[in-house]
């Protein structure tokens, strides 16, 4: 393999690494090389703290002076909450950068790599990893220009399309193994949206456990997607955060109180809920009036989710907030495993009108299929 494409998987793997804990900031990754040898990497910070470029630089283990930077992502060329990238890099007296992606925010957009080449650096577009890197940086792209959380929707079902027995019975559907590969995706979102059917159905935590994912029962038929990849990773870390967890709706009882471990939630009610008494373990304030329901509640929700720096949620159900998502034009990718059951009837994915003609269907991307100890995966994107 070309050497420059291994330094750069490396710079991509510490972006991987930094996804979750980031945002809003974008996840971004850097490696410096000098003499055919990394001498330093680093990923982005969490937000406020240093980008992957400075945290390369402070890294190094050796002089920087003619050394090659490889980077996921433009660096960046105006003050912030910390300084230039572009400056840093310059005043490392690293002769020449290697980029993955061009910033789209329109701050950067091709100026840092203008500035790098004013001040007398070599800079290169590496086209080939290109599109590895967008993928990671898809979420920042939809936050910064959609002013919304990108949205993953995560669901398991039957092979006839069933989330739950006709009495709600949900567990387990899927193997171990797939749900261990849920758990991991959960670790790198910001949010976890639920509605309230599935609050009062599945008494869900919504928390991160590092369950283990038996990589020799994982098959892959097809792969283009860098993030599936890392997540069915032998390396992969669960890190020890968990995600905001989100309650589309106002529940109409409460006794269910494993949401609530811990403070980081919030729950948003629409006109149509009901009036309930609130337990006294429920913070209020947590609580978010919308006065929607539908497309306009899920658009409402998210942009409040976005004012707080929510840059990568998942949807994990049920029925009527997966059709509400429907409505509003999302998701924007899934992840949908199919275990080998057949249910003969149930709980559907969707509950909604849905679309009254074939033509007017989502149409999706696949860029992962594989079988994880039995149940069928794939993983992609609506268009």
């Amino acid at each position: 393999m070309n050497p420059d494409t291994l330094f750069m998987e490396k710079a991509l793997k510490m972006a991987f690494s930094s996804v979750g804990i980031t945002s809003p900031n974008p996840p971004v990754g850097a490696v410096i090389v000098k003499n055919n040898k990394i001498i330093g990497s680093g990923s982005t910070s969490a937000f406020g703290g240093n980008h992957a470029e400075v945290n390369a630089i402070n890294s190094c283990t050796e002089s920087t002076e003619d050394s090659v930077m490889y980077v996921t992502l433009e660096p960046c060329c105006h003050f912030g909450k910390t300084p230039p990238c572009t400056m840093a890099i310059t005043a490392a007296k690293i002769k020449k950068v290697v980029i993955a992606a061009i910033d789209p925010n329109p701050l950067v957009c091709g100026k840092g790599v203008l500035e790098l080449e004013n001040a007398g650096i070599e800079t290169i577009i590496d086209k080939k990893n290109g599109s590895l890197a967008r993928e990671l940086l898809e979420p920042f792209k939809t936050y910064l220009e959609e002013k919304r959380p990108y949205i993953v929707h995560k669901a398991a079902m039957t092979l006839d399309g069933c989330t739950a027995s006709h009495n709600k019975d949900s567990k387990w559907i899927t193997s171990e193994s797939s749900r261990a590969l849920s758990h991991r995706l959960r670790s790198v979102v910001d949010a976890v949206i639920v509605g309230k059917g599935t609050y009062i159905a599945d008494d869900p935590r919504l928390d991160v456990r590092n369950e283990y994912l038996d990589n020799r029962k994982v098959n892959v038929y097809s792969n283009e997607s860098f993030l599936f990849s890392e997540l069915i990773g032998n390396d992969f870390e669960v890190k020890k955060r968990t995600p905001l967890r989100v309650l589309a709706g106002l529940p109409d009882r409460f006794e269910n109180r494993s949401f609530f471990y811990d403070e980081n939630y919030l729950i948003f009610c629409s006109e149509s809920d009901h009036d309930c008494d609130i337990p006294e373990y429920v913070d209020r304030e947590k609580i978010i009036p919308i006065g929607f329901s539908g497309k306009k509640f899920i658009e409402k929700m998210l942009k409040i989710l976005y004012d707080q720096g929510v840059m990568l949620a998942m949807v994990e159900g049920g029925a009527r907030l997966n059709a509400s998502f429907h409505e509003a034009g999302l998701p924007d990718s899934y992840l949908y495993f199919f275990a080998p059951k057949v249910l003969g009837g149930g709980h559907p994915l969707f509950q909604g009108a849905g679309e009254e003609m074939i033509k007017n269907s989502r149409t999706v991307n696949h860029k992962a299929l594989a079988l994880i100890d039995g149940d069928l995966v794939v993983y992609g994107e609506f268009k």
